[in-house]
């Protein structure tokens, strides 16, 4: 099943990023704009736009939805914005270019790769970095353990995954998968590890074993990963050819393309609505909707 995604809305400045910030409400960043988008998801349009740092890259949001962090790479800071007044009222210096963010469950420690091949926790209310360590290589991409307890961070070239201590930094366990590993995910159940590289391949690994389930190939390189509602599908962004594949995460067969156009990047589900938001950095955000009464089957 192969077609064109939902509505699209123009955004200038290369769309990277999207985050949900609460129900109806994801967050876009524009990286050549130095702006995040607080953008409508139905009807979709953007409701306000917020000036930030250089080049931000990578925007996560508080579990209220009234605090949104992005990192400003060229600024060496991480942008602390309140989503209630819309704008960026203060920032946080951390060693070297942010580049990816993940934000702990109880939105008090923010997780942040830098250039530096460092990866830093920053305790959000005292706006300070609490912790760095070092790792092989920094990437856009870590994510946390559905149980807040387990961070993995993906280190691009490098082809490891690391699974660490949210709390300490330490390191637990190392999953080489080779090639040039992107973006990482982990079901819901927090069983599976997903990730998906550049070299066009998809790896699940068994967390409970740490044994390697099964290798995907994908029809082109891939970039970003997202998870729905239900956990029943894996979406995959083939930022080259302006797709995004969704994959059945119980069979792991590609059963349906989105055709994006331009060069899809991240992505973001919102679990209130089923609407999978898609930025595009060719100059639009977009969102699928779900077909009406039939969960995980979209409009494509």
């Amino acid at each position: 099943d192969t077609g064109a995604a939902g509505a699209r809305l123009a955004l200038a400045g290369n769309p990277f990023d999207v985050a949900i910030a609460g129900p109806n409400i994801a967050c876009v960043v524009r990286s050549y704009a130095a702006a995040v988008d607080y953008v409508r998801l139905n009807p979709l349009g953007s409701l306000s736009s917020i000036r930030v740092g250089a080049v931000p890259t990578r925007v996560v949001c508080s579990p209220g939805g009234t605090r949104a962090y992005v990192t400003n790479q060229f600024s060496d800071e991480i942008g602390v914005i309140d989503l209630e007044q819309r704008r960026q009222t203060t920032t946080i210096r951390v060693p070297g270019n942010p580049l990816g963010a993940a934000l702990a469950l109880d939105g008090r420690t923010l997780y942040v790769t830098t250039n530096a091949d460092r990866l830093c926790a920053v305790a959000v209310p005292h706006g300070r970095v609490s912790g760095i360590v070092s790792i092989p290589l920094a990437c856009v991409h870590l994510t946390l353990h559905p149980s807040g307890r387990l961070l993995y961070v993906a280190t691009w070239k490098a082809g490891v995954i690391l699974e660490m201590d949210s709390r300490t930094l330490r390191t637990n366990r190392t999953f080489r998968v080779g090639g040039d590993v992107q973006d990482v995910a982990v079901s819901g159940d927090g069983l599976k590890l997903y990730a998906v590289n550049e070299k066009g391949w998809l790896d699940a690994i068994h967390l409970g074993t740490g044994e390697h389930a099964a290798r995907v190939p994908l029809p082109a390189p891939g970039f970003a990963l997202a998870t729905g509602g239900d956990d029943a599908v894996l979406y995959v962004g083939l930022v080259t050819t302006g797709r995004v594949a969704l994959i059945n995460r119980h069979t792991l067969r590609v059963v349906a393309t989105l055709e994006t156009g331009g060069r899809p990047r991240r992505m973001a589900f919102d679990a209130s609505s089923g609407v999978l938001t898609i930025a595009n950095e060719a100059g639009w955000v977009e969102v699928v909707q779900p077909r009406p009464g039939v969960p995980q089957e979209y409009d494509v």
